[in-house]
Formats: structure tokens, C-alpha cells, sequence
């Protein structure tokens, strides 16, 4: 099993922008031996003059295929 995953800043309360983004389905979700794609979010905890970050994580998980399984390879 693969899996990926990537971090995301956004300025504060903007995070449900990204959080929309990923919950249709897209070209990742086609592939074969695509699991799940999970998207988790950190809210801004203390707030600054400058402002503050929220952060979300996102996760994608796929399942390793044989070559003889797919028509294309990944490595």
C-alpha cells in the first residue's frame, strides 16, 4: 500500500476551501487500486497580530498493483 500525504496552509478560516476542493471526486479516485483520501484539519489555536495559519493534512491512500493489473506504473 501506498500512501501519500500533504500538508496545507491557509490563512485563517479558509481551510473549508481546501475541504471543499477535496470532497468531490476527481481523477485520483478513477485510478485503480485507489483506497481512500482522508482530509484532516488543525484550526489556528492562538491568535496573533499577525494573524494565524490553519493547517490541514491530506492523506491518500492506494493499493500497490502488479504491473499485470494496470495499464501504467507509478515508479
Amino acid at each position: 500500500m501506498f500512501v501519500q500525504m500533504r500538508t496545507i496552509k491557509t490563512t485563517e478560516g479558509n481551510a473549508r476551501h481546501v475541504v471543499e476542493r477535496f470532497s468531490g471526486e476527481g481523477i485520483v479516485e478513477k485510478h485503480p487500486g485507489f483506497v481512500d483520501r482522508t482530509v484532516m484539519v488543525k484550526k489556528c489555536a492562538a491568535v496573533k497580530k499577525s494573524g494565524c495559519n490553519d493547517s490541514l493534512a491530506v492523506r491518500g491512500r492506494l493499493e500497490a498493483l502488479g504491473k499485470e493489473r494496470c495499464s501504467y506504473c507509478w515508479s
